[in-house]
């Protein structure tokens, strides 16, 4: 939640969780939430080599035998995708999955 939701005391509508890919909409006051699973999410907890580790790592090394690899970042404004990916190319705990793919096909 950003400053101005947690200043204005306002309740979290999504909940992740990792173990089961889910992502839980639920709107406050509302009983039944929407559920949407995915192959991979990730909180605002997750860490930068944990996400490269888990969905890029894989592609990078398939691109290096030959097959071609995609890595998108796709979600609403201001979720983190530029920070997934790019990250701060120059900090080893906070590149983000580009500067990673790179470091990993060129060594």
């Amino acid at each position: 939640m950003s400053k101005q939701e947690i200043k204005d005391n306002r309740e979290c509508a999504v909940k992740i969780v990792q173990e089961t890919g889910e992502v839980i909409v639920q709107k406050p006051g509302e009983e039944v939430p929407k559920v949407f699973t995915f192959d991979s999410v990730y909180d605002w907890n997750s860490e930068q080599e944990g996400v490269f580790a888990e969905t890029a790592y894989t592609i990078c090394e398939n691109v290096i035998q030959g097959y071609n690899g995609t890595i998108f970042a796709y979600g609403q404004t201001g979720t983190g995708k530029t920070f997934t990916i790019s990250g701060v190319p120059k900090d080893p705990v906070l590149k983000g999955i580009m500067p990673r793919a790179f470091e990993n096909i060129f060594t």
